[in-house]
């Protein structure tokens, strides 16, 4: 046979909440920094072309991102990304105030940066993709952002018309901790 030994697979079993969670362009999504995927010709970490471009329009000089809003989750949380630099050093995940619920996450150097009422967690899926972890107690909210930043622990300014970052599958789970995607 295949040589290997069994696996068991011993985490729970949860559903990810954001419907589209590959597909960016999705109405579902505020869509308006998103490019369209294939133009970029990067490979997501499922080995396909269907990475997604997060950019700035230009003459844009804050933090530009996408969000969806409708979620329904309390407690216990774990949202999650894939992301890889392209020009925008920092990807930061939170709700509406990310200074209120947000951990920035440094693209370039694999590591979290600052965090707002949260923990972040960063794993490296190889060819400059991270899956980008925030863990933290939702109290309320309806709103799930992802920015980008070139600056630790804000949005406001330090990116530019063209700043970019790549990303791809998106994940919010009730849990303390991020199951497989």
């Amino acid at each position: 046979s295949g040589g290997g030994c069994p696996v068991l697979l011993t985490e729970p079993q949860r559903s990810n909440v954001l419907s589209y969670s590959e597909d960016f362009s999705n109405a579902s999504w505020n869509t308006s920094r998103i490019e369209t995927p294939y133009i970029s010709g990067v490979v997501s970490p499922d080995g396909t072309l269907n990475a997604y471009t997060l950019e700035m329009s230009s003459g844009e000089t804050n933090g530009g991102g996408v969000f969806k809003t409708g979620i329904s989750i309390s407690g216990d949380n774990s949202f999650s990304v894939f992301a890889k630099k392209k020009t925008s050093k920092y990807l930061a995940l939170g709700d509406a105030n990310l200074i209120v619920n947000g951990v920035w996450f440094d693209l370039e150097n694999g590591t979290v940066g600052t965090a707002y009422n949260a923990t972040g967690e960063i794993e490296d899926f190889g060819n400059g993709w991270y899956r980008c972890t925030m863990k933290y107690t939702l109290t309320s909210t309806n709103a799930k952002f992802i920015y980008q930043s070139n600056i630790d622990g804000t949005t406001s300014g330090g990116v530019v018309g063209g700043d970019s970052i790549y990303i791809y599958g998106a994940m919010l789970e009730a849990g303390s901790y991020p199951t497989s995607y």
